[in-house]
């Protein structure tokens, strides 16, 4: 059971990682800003930028 949990956690710092490596994943237009930051809010996890990035990869893994 230990070593499930492990290769998970491993598994989400490896998509983190890969997350941090690409270019910016969230794009503000100029003059559409306040869409822009009211689509990402949907993605958003307070405690953390890299959960954020972690979400955004399930989300989009779960509706590909």
């Amino acid at each position: 059971m230990f070593m499930l949990l492990l290769r998970i956690l491993l598994v989400d710092v490896q998509i983190i990682v890969s997350m941090l490596s690409i270019p910016a994943i969230f794009y503000r237009p100029k003059g559409r800003e306040d869409d822009s930051d009211a689509a990402r809010e949907k993605f958003q996890v307070p405690e953390s930028d890299h959960l954020t990035y972690l979400n955004v990869y399930q989300q989009w893994r779960k509706n590909k």
